[in-house]
C-alpha cells in the first residue's frame, strides 16, 4: 500500500467519526460554542503546521486585496456558516438523518457545475441527481410521515449545509496560493470574527472542551491535511477519491455502536441511495475530463 492510499485512509477514518462526536459534543453545549471550540482548535493546527516546514510558502505566493477578500469570503464559509448550518442539524436530527441529508453535497456540486457551464447535465448525472432526490425524500421521511412529526427546520438546515459546502468548493478553485496556507489564513479570520460575537463556553466538565476540541481537530483540521497531502502524491484523483464513500459507511457503524441510536432501515436506505448516485456522479465527471483534456 503506497504512503498516498495510508493518509487518504486516515483522512476517511477521521471524518467517520466525526458524525457521532457531533452528538457527543452537543450533549454538552451549544451548536455556536461547538463551532467556537472547534475553529480556535482547528486554527492552532494549521497555524503549527503551516508555520512548521511549510512555512516558506508564506512567501512564494503573491499577497494581494484579491486574494484576502477570497481567503475572507471563505473563512465565512467555512467553518463560519457550513458548521453553523450543519452543527444545527445534527442539534435537531437523528446523526444518521442528518449525515444522509448532508452528504448530498457532491451533487449540488453537478448542479453548480452545470449552471457555470450554462448546460443539462447529461443523461448519466440527471439519472444520478434523480436517485439522489429520491434518497433525500426517504431520508427526510417526508414520505412516510405527517408534516407535524417531521422536521423540517432541521432538514433544511442539513439541505442547505450541502449546498454551502458545496460553494464553498468552488470558491476554493478560485483562490490562488497554497491550500495549507490558505485554509491557515481563511480560518484564522473565521475564529477571529467567532470570538468576537460568540462567548466561550463555561469549562465545567472535561467532555465540555474534549468533544469539541475532538471535532476540531478531527473533522476541520487533521483530515484535511493528510487528504491534500494523499492528493500531491498522486498522478490522477481518481486513484484515491473513492475512499471517500467509505466514510459514510462506517459513520453509520460507529453511530449505532456508540451512540447506540438504533438504525432505521429508511435512513440507511437513503443514505445508500445518496451515496451510490455521488459515487457514479463523480465517475461519469472524471471521465468527461478525462476526454475533455
Amino acid at each position: 500500500m503506497s504512503f498516498a492510499i495510508f493518509l487518504a485512509l486516515v483522512a476517511v477514518f477521521c471524518w467517520s467519526t466525526v458524525a457521532t462526536a457531533f452528538k457527543l459534543s452537543l450533549q454538552n453545549v451549544t451548536p455556536t460554542e461547538l463551532l467556537l471550540v472547534a475553529s480556535l482548535v482547528a486554527s492552532i493546527f494549521f497555524i503549527i503546521i503551516s508555520l512548521g516546514p511549510a512555512r516558506s510558502k508564506w512567501k512564494v505566493d503573491p499577497w494581494n486585496f484579491r486574494r484576502l477578500f477570497l481567503l475572507s469570503l471563505a473563512g465565512l464559509i467555512n467553518p463560519f456558516l457550513y458548521y453553523m448550518l450543519l452543527f444545527g442539524a445534527y442539534d435537531r436530527l437523528l446523526a444518521q438523518q442528518a449525515l444522509a441529508l448532508n452528504y448530498t453535497w457532491p451533487l449540488v456540486l453537478v448542479l453548480f457545475d452545470s449552471l457555470s457551464r450554462r448546460s443539462i447535465p447529461k443523461s448519466g448525472l440527471s439519472i444520478c441527481l434523480i436517485f439522489s432526490f429520491v434518497g433525500i425524500m426517504i431520508s427526510s421521511g417526508i414520505y412516510s410521515k405527517s408534516i407535524l412529526e417531521i422536521d423540517l427546520y432541521g432538514i433544511l438546515l442539513a439541505l442547505c449545509s450541502a449546498f454551502v459546502w458545496a460553494s464553498y468548493w468552488v470558491l476554493q478553485n478560485r483562490i490562488p496560493g497554497d491550500e495549507l496556507i490558505n485554509l491557515t489564513v481563511s480560518f484564522s479570520l473565521s475564529t477571529v470574527l467567532l470570538l468576537i460575537i460568540f462567548p466561550f463556553p463555561q469549562l465545567e466538565t472535561f467532555s465540555i472542551i474534549f468533544w469539541p476540541s475532538y471535532v476540531g481537530l478531527i473533522e476541520m483540521a487533521f483530515p484535511f491535511y493528510c487528504w491534500s497531502l494523499a492528493m500531491s502524491r498522486v498522478r490522477h484523483t481518481a486513484e484515491i477519491a473513492s475512499f471517500v464513500y467509505l466514510s459514510p459507511v462506517l459513520s453509520t457503524l460507529w453511530i449505532a455502536v456508540i451512540l447506540n441510536e438504533p438504525l432505521q432501515f429508511d435512513l440507511i436506505l437513503g443514505l445508500t441511495i445518496i451515496v451510490v448516485s455521488c459515487f457514479f456522479s463523480s465517475r461519469i465527471r472524471s471521465v468527461d475530463n478525462e476526454v475533455n483534456n
